[in-house]
């Protein structure tokens, strides 16, 4: 198990990295300028998250249907997609709709176009039973997966104005610094609940969880944090490193007790066997949704060098 989950570890951290530094060579060389004749933001980033949140969302409801719920698996994963590639994809509008409808935003007809298809599904296969639970669940799904998930994106384009072609490293460095603070809290809240954990932390949502694992991970987090922004050289007041390692690392554990909460009621231990020494997808990114939106916040207001 140990074995699995370091080797799992390592070859997503390569792959992470690996994409993350494709993603800027593409940029920097302005090769989606050239092929496409504009510069899209993240573009190969954006493609993997938006994939990854389409997987994790079908570990989301797959868990649902263990608990007896029956959430509509296509409406969904078109509505999560939807919203991490308009993210990326924002300055598509003006190339493709004529200018009265430049400004519009279709997310609002998308979601009311996929809340009708749920309604009409509903009706087709269950008539009136498990209506709310269905249609709802499938919504919170869209939510906690795809709007979550879509802050990744916002994230990694940090730094732009409108009228630029060239993307500045703000929003990588960002990026690679909320990644990394939040899965160096997991992988030390884990060693150091297993090794020194005494106390149960929630036993009746996550019994592996201690109070031991608890502090570890927000050593583990701040240590990170403080690091990488040494590193990347884009923060000019250290104790604020302190204080943003400290609340994203809470808010990934936050993160990780969520979806402990989803698999208690679905009596299930890990979301899937897709990735061996972590469970599912969504064991790996759960720590990351509910930290992103308020790392944006936090990266926007950040006073950089």
């Amino acid at each position: 198990m140990l074995r699995q989950r370091l080797q799992s570890g390592f070859a997503l951290a390569f792959m992470g990295i690996a994409v993350v530094l494709l993603d800027m060579f593409l940029e920097n060389g302005q090769y989606y300028y050239r092929w496409l004749g504009w510069q899209p933001r993240g573009l190969l980033l954006c493609l993997l998250i938006a994939m990854l949140v389409v997987i994790a969302l079908r570990e989301f409801y797959s868990l649902a249907r263990a608990a007896g719920v029956h959430p509509f698996g296509l409406v969904g994963a078109i509505l999560a997609a939807y919203l991490v590639l308009e993210t990326c994809g924002r300055g598509w509008a003006g190339r493709v709709f004529p200018p009265q409808l430049v400004h519009v935003d279709f997310t609002a007809f998308v979601l009311a176009g996929g809340l009708a298809a749920a309604f009409l599904l509903q009706v087709a296969r269950w008539g009136t039973k498990g209506a709310f639970a269905n249609i709802g669940v499938t919504f919170l799904g869209v939510i906690y997966i795809g709007l979550l998930g879509s802050f990744l994106v916002r994230i990694r384009q940090m730094g732009w104005a409108p009228e630029d072609v060239y993307t500045p490293l703000q929003g990588v460095y960002y990026l690679v610094i909320f990644v990394f603070t939040i899965k160096m809290t997991d992988i030390c809240a884990f060693f150091t609940g297993k090794y020194l954990g005494r106390r149960r932390l929630i036993s009746s949502i996550s019994p592996g969880k201690t109070v031991e694992g608890l502090i570890g991970g927000l050593v583990g987090g701040v240590i990170t944090c403080v690091i990488l922004f040494r590193i990347t050289d884009t923060l000019n007041r250290p104790y604020l490193a302190v204080l943003l390692g400290i609340v994203l690392a809470g808010l990934g554990q936050l993160g990780d007790l969520a979806e402990s909460i989803f698999k208690r009621d679905a009596k299930e231990k890990d979301s899937s066997d897709s990735v061996p020494g972590f469970g599912g997808l969504l064991d790996v990114v759960d720590s990351l949704l509910v930290a992103a939106p308020l790392a944006f916040l936090i990266f926007a207001v950040l006073p950089s060098r």
